[in-house]
């Protein structure tokens, strides 16, 4: 009845991983066991790519984002560089209206917080300047849609005035774990960047 897409999290077989624990057989267990479970079809030129993108005709498409398994914070890189050529090239060439790019982990710089995990990369900018020189060339519809972080939002994904402050994320994060999600506390965690005028 609906389709699925899916891309690994950040504890798939171990907590937190970044791009050398794929370089293992525990790694290489986990890749393969997604592929089956997931009924991946494989690229042939990289058949452990997990990063790919779907177009639903001139609507919309879909650009799903492997942010684990080139993860590099030592090297100040959230994905390769190939990855990160093919996503400005397709957004570049996308004919849909809405182009909407899934990332396990949020982009937006979340007021007061630590919650970006894209905020120790250099990539985070290079992307978000790709997409504004698109803007700039009259292209429009660029969207976030990203997990991993326990609470749910929808912004920008910076300061409203400032740059990228027009560009929108939507996250929403695993709210049925017990202290997160709807809490009164996560309601309150982002209190003074809500309403008119705020992020």
């Amino acid at each position: 009845a609906a389709g699925m897409m899916s891309t690994w999290d950040d504890h798939e077989f171990r907590n937190d991983r970044i791009a050398n624990d794929y370089d293992t057989p525990a790694g290489r267990a986990a890749r393969d066991a997604y592929v089956l479970n997931m009924g991946l079809r494989r690229n042939a030129d990289d058949p452990d790519r997990i990063w790919r993108s779907f177009a639903h005709g001139d609507t919309a498409e879909f650009f799903l984002l492997d942010l684990r398994s080139e993860r590099r914070p030592g090297q100040d890189e959230i994905i390769s560089n190939a990855q990160m050529n093919w996503l400005k090239q397709g957004l570049s060439n996308s004919r849909a209206h809405f182009k909407i790019i899934v990332a396990p982990q949020p982009l937006t710089d979340f007021p007061g917080a630590k919650a970006s995990s894209w905020s120790f990369s250099h990539q985070r900018r290079e992307l978000l300047n790709h997409i504004k020189n698109l803007q700039q060339n009259g292209k429009k519809g660029f969207f976030f849609l990203a997990g991993d972080v326990h609470f749910s939002a929808a912004g920008s994904v910076n300061a409203p005035g400032t740059d990228f402050g027009d560009i929108n994320e939507f996250v929403i994060g695993p709210l049925g774990n017990p202290g997160n999600g709807m809490s009164p506390e996560r309601k309150r965690s982002f209190g003074a960047h809500t309403g008119p005028n705020k992020q």
